[in-house]
């Protein structure tokens, strides 16, 4: 009974072995295809966060012209205190929104760390899974 039961720990043992080499050989085989395909993502990704945020810079910076304009515009016999006063307030009424796409931009530049060190974004990217 005894040699029985060894004998089955055994195979037991000896097919998981088995399957971890498979797996392993599985995994060796396809990790460079999914490395690749997750710098592909990520590139993308980011690449698309920078391009809404630069399009929000630029409609921020066409939205601030037009108000300047209209300013000078409509109100040209305004003092100069009262116009700067009037351009202040409304920029400080919409700028939350078009301040959030600034910083989105100016923080988001992993699509250009991937284009150049695509080394360098993986460990980082590890890095931060592990934490």
């Amino acid at each position: 009974m005894n040699e029985q039961v060894q004998s089955t720990i055994n195979q037991t043992l000896l097919s998981f072995l088995e399957t971890v080499a498979q797996a392993k050989d599985l995994l060796v085989s396809e990790l460079p295809e999914v490395i690749q395909q997750l710098l592909q993502w990520k590139f993308f990704e980011s690449l698309i966060h920078f391009s809404i945020g630069v399009i929000g810079l630029i409609c921020f910076v066409a939205w601030l012209t037009y108000w300047i304009k209209f300013i000078k515009e409509r109100w040209g016999q305004m003092d100069s205190d009262d116009a700067i006063f009037f351009v202040f307030f409304v920029v400080g009424c919409g700028s939350l929104p078009w301040f959030l796409l600034f910083i989105k931009v100016f923080t988001n530049w992993e699509w250009l760390q991937i284009l150049i060190a695509p080394k360098l974004y993986l460990l980082e990217y590890a890095a931060s899974l592990v934490k």
